[in-house]
């Protein structure tokens, strides 16, 4: 299990570290203050959270997975929520990071849980 979680959460935090790099640099670019005005704070602090969690979850805690999890959580409960329809899924990364996260919030949710069995056990 420690060769896989070796293999797996370094793909997990890549992809997180980038998405959330390239989002922030879109909304800094392309979707700023002009065109969402009263999103644009909002997205750049969601966007930086999911920066800092990305890199956070580097050290492999299982606070950091938790958090990790409640981001992608709460991203895929935002899109789903705003009528992201599943043929949007295969359009734009966007849709790709939100199919994938599927895949990650179980993931996470998982080995964090196994991870705090395991603190409580040793104390």
């Amino acid at each position: 299990m420690k060769l896989v979680d070796q293999i797996i959460a370094p793909i997990i935090i890549s992809v997180q570290f980038l998405f959330c790099l390239l989002c922030l640099l879109y909304v800094l670019l392309y979707g700023g203050g002009r065109d969402h005005s009263g999103l644009f704070l909002l997205l750049l602090i969601y966007f930086g959270a999911g920066f800092g969690s990305a890199v956070y979850l580097n050290s492999r805690k299982p606070r950091a997975r938790i958090l990790a999890c409640i981001w992608n959580l709460s991203l895929v409960a935002f899109a789903t929520s705003h009528g992201l329809r599943w043929e949007d899924l295969t359009r734009g990364f966007f849709g790709y990071y939100i199919t994938y996260s599927f895949f990650v919030i179980p993931y996470l949710g998982v080995t964090a849980a196994l991870g705090l069995t395991k603190e409580a056990d040793s104390e």
